[in-house]
């Protein structure tokens, strides 16, 4: 999949490139295609390649984190515990969203996980570096963008984890930032599993 959207764009926009990937739609589903896209403006936008948050400037770096250890910065989780096992990982009403419009584009729940693991791995990967560097406007990006990504794909609850990271950032708190950034990276590991099972399903 080599189709790419920048931000801003509509959900006609969205449809028209993933419909392209396919062959081109023969008789009734042709027709199906056409009825789903009057309706498409209803409907939320789902998510777009991101390009990594980046500072209009450098950011000032303290001597002290000069002479940080990569230690600072949160490795890759094991699943979280318990305190997790009841909440939902993906929203059931935006995935519902996104399966009303595979009457036109086949395979497109699947297309759109793909299309987020990609971004979203890509973030957190600056989201360490901006931590690392302490850089406190670039984390704020880049949580903002994840987190916008995350609720269009229906992860609702990474996605509020994420805002808590933005908050954090822009208030340039390096503990809370470290550790709702190691709580970013847990909830993105159920995530991917979850999605990854769904594009075996579709």
């Amino acid at each position: 999949m080599d189709r790419y959207l920048s931000k801003p764009f509509s959900i006609d926009q969205l449809f028209s490139a993933l419909e392209s990937c396919v062959p081109e739609a023969t008789g009734t589903a042709a027709a199906a295609a056409s009825a789903t896209s009057s309706s498409l403006a209803a409907i939320p936008v789902l998510t777009t390649r991101v390009a990594p948050a980046q500072s209009e400037a450098p950011a000032a770096v303290p001597a002290q984190a000069a002479e940080s250890k990569p230690t600072d910065v949160p490795a890759k989780q094991e699943p979280p515990a318990a305190a997790n096992a009841g909440v939902a990982v993906l929203d059931e009403q935006t995935l519902d969203q996104i399966r009303q419009l595979q009457r036109g584009v086949p395979n497109l729940l699947s297309k759109v996980a793909e299309l987020y693991l990609e971004n979203s791995a890509a973030l957190l990967d600056e989201l360490r570096s901006c931590l690392h560097r302490r850089d406190f406007a670039g984390m704020a990006k880049g949580a903002h963008a994840l987190k916008s990504t995350s609720a269009n794909a229906g992860a609702k609850h990474l996605a509020g984890i994420c805002a808590a990271l933005e908050d954090f950032a822009l208030q340039s708190k390096f503990e809370e930032s470290r550790n709702a950034l190691s709580e970013v990276i847990q909830e993105h590991e159920r995530v991917a599993r979850a999605l990854d099972a769904l594009r075996v399903a579709a």
